[in-house]
């Protein structure tokens, strides 16, 4: 990293008041990993006003005042042109309190930054720091480093799963009413399937996924032979947070991702990326 760099982007950790260490030791909330990273993408974005909103200013230093917090985000976008991205995260104890460590990799940066956050018991802002990775302070032998997070509720798992199935289901059966269930009517879906020729590009609407499930089902009635039927080893959940979710499926046509919403309480699928086998080398 150059020297300017360095000189812009190394900050001590500042800590609005003392956390007693017997305080940290609490949990935090169960929003706790999510408001650290919502300060992170914040602080990257270069949305002032919006990280301002959800600190609590410190006595001196980058944090005492939207100005000077305007000031460092400014500078942080300068030397990131406003590409950083997140390559790691953890918790770990550092002098008693919790802190939340995310590996940023700057685009045309030869160094990764790590952005540093002291959070309190109750989950509110309690210190900042940035430095690059090879000067990250040592942390304390003692406390977990794992996040305070619990795993996805086994119902939001489950309900994910079930629409990724219904999905696979609904085209394998001819099934409009799993489609109904498990797609939203806006959906988009683009695909790239494999001829003789190569790869063509094919987009589906939604009234297509019904007319296509319906065709299907008129096959099976004239005594078309039914394909195989879908298994639960054919959905892999990619990622699963409390609003949206990733999954991949394996269906006879090829491999499609999924991206999902939580809906009015229920999982539905919003985009669909797709394509056909790649050929054999």
């Amino acid at each position: 990293m150059h020297r300017s760099t360095r000189a812009i982007l190394v900050l001590v950790l500042a800590s609005s008041a003392p956390i007693h260490a017997a305080q940290a030791q609490g949990s935090l909330p169960k929003d706790s990993l999510e408001r650290a990273r919502l300060w992170t993408r914040l602080f990257t974005a270069n949305k002032v006003d919006s990280l301002w909103g959800t600190i609590t200013p410190t006595p001196s230093g980058p944090f005492s005042s939207s100005d000077n917090l305007a000031q460092l985000l400014g500078r942080f976008a300068e030397q990131s042109g406003g590409n950083a991205t997140v390559t790691g995260e953890r918790w770990i104890w550092r002098g008693g309190n919790r802190q939340y460590w995310a590996t940023l990799s700057l685009a045309g940066q030869p160094e990764d930054l790590m952005i540093r956050w002291v959070m309190r018991p109750d989950g509110t802002f309690g210190g900042f720091g940035l430095n690059p990775v090879g000067q990250s302070p040592p942390i304390d032998s003692a406390g977990p480093s794992s996040a305070p997070t619990t795993p996805p509720p086994a119902a939001d798992t489950a309900g994910v799963r079930r629409a990724a199935l219904d999905y696979l289901e609904g085209f394998y059966e001819g099934d409009t009413t799993k489609l109904v269930r498990s797609v939203r009517t806006d959906v988009s879906k683009l695909g790239f399937g494999r001829g003789a020729t190569g790869y063509a590009e094919d987009r589906m609407t939604w009234p297509q996924f019904l007319s296509y499930a319906s065709s299907v089902k008129a096959g099976l009635a004239s005594g078309r032979p039914a394909r195989p039927a879908v298994t639960a080893d054919q959905v892999q959940l990619l990622d699963l947070l409390d609003q949206t979710a990733a999954t991949k499926v394996t269906a006879w046509w090829g491999t499609d991702y999924l991206l999902m919403a939580r809906s009015e309480g229920r999982w539905m699928i919003t985009h669909v990326l797709w394509q056909s086998a790649p050929p054999r080398r």
